[in-house]
C-alpha cells in the first residue's frame, strides 16, 4: 500500500522542481500567466508540507490553511490561463473562496467525512470550471496543450468526486488523512499526475 506521507515528500519536491524547470524555460520572464503558474506551484508545495506535518501543528494550521492554500492556488491557475489569452480574473477570486473554505473547515474541524464531502463539492467542482474554461477557447496550435490541461483538471474533479461519494458510503475507506488506505494511495497518486500534467500542459 502506498504511504501518504512518502507521496507527499514526492510532490513537494515535484512542485518546487517544477515551478523552477518553468522559470528558467522563460528565462525568469514571468509573463503570460507564468509568474502565477509558477507561485501556485510553490504554494503548493507549502500547502503539502503542511499536510505532511498534520500532528504536529494545531489543526487550524495543518487542516483549514493547506484547504485555504488550495483553493488559492486553482484561482492562481485559473489567472494563468485567463492572462496567457489575454484577459483578467477579477481580484475577488483569489480571496473570497479561500475566506469561505477558512469559515467552512473552522466549523468542520472535527467532522472528517462532512470535509471530505466539502472538498468533493468544492474542490472537484473547482477542478471541474478550470478544465471547462480552456473549452471557451479555441485554436489549432494550442489544442493539444489545452487538452493535456483539461485531461489534468477533469481527472482532478473525478478524483475527489469518487473520494467524496466513496467516503460517504463506507467511512472506513479514509480512517484519517494520512494513515495508508486503498482510497488515499489512489488519490494522492492521481493528484501527482494531475500535478504533472496540468504544469508540463500549461508550459
Amino acid at each position: 500500500m502506498l504511504d501518504v506521507r512518502t507521496l507527499f515528500v514526492v510532490m513537494i519536491a515535484t512542485c518546487l522542481l517544477l515551478a523552477a524547470s518553468m522559470a528558467v524555460a522563460v528565462g525568469f520572464r514571468f509573463r503570460d500567466g507564468v509568474g502565477k503558474w509558477t507561485v501556485s506551484l510553490v504554494l503548493q508545495s507549502v500547502m503539502f508540507v503542511l499536510f505532511l506535518s498534520r500532528g504536529f501543528w494545531p489543526d487550524a494550521v495543518s487542516v483549514i490553511v493547506p484547504n485555504a492554500l488550495l483553493t488559492l492556488c486553482m484561482s492562481l491557475q485559473a489567472a494563468a490561463i485567463l492572462e496567457f489569452y489575454h484577459r483578467k480574473l477579477p481580484l475577488w477570486w483569489h480571496v473570497v473562496p479561500p475566506l469561505s473554505i477558512v469559515f467552512l473547515f473552522s466549523f468542520l474541524m472535527d467532522n472528517l467525512s462532512a470535509r471530505v464531502l466539502v472538498t468533493g463539492i468544492c474542490f472537484g467542482g473547482g477542478m471541474l470550471a478550470c478544465g471547462l474554461l480552456l473549452q471557451r477557447f479555441h485554436g489549432n496550435h494550442d489544442r493539444p496543450a489545452r487538452m493535456m490541461l483539461m485531461a489534468g483538471y477533469l481527472l482532478a474533479a473525478l478524483m475527489l468526486f469518487v473520494r467524496a461519494v466513496a467516503m460517504g458510503i463506507d467511512r472506513s475507506v479514509l480512517k484519517d488523512f494520512v494513515t495508508p488506505t486503498t482510497l488515499q494511495g489512489i488519490t494522492f497518486l492521481a493528484a501527482f499526475a494531475v500535478i504533472l500534467l496540468t504544469s508540463v500542459g500549461f508550459l
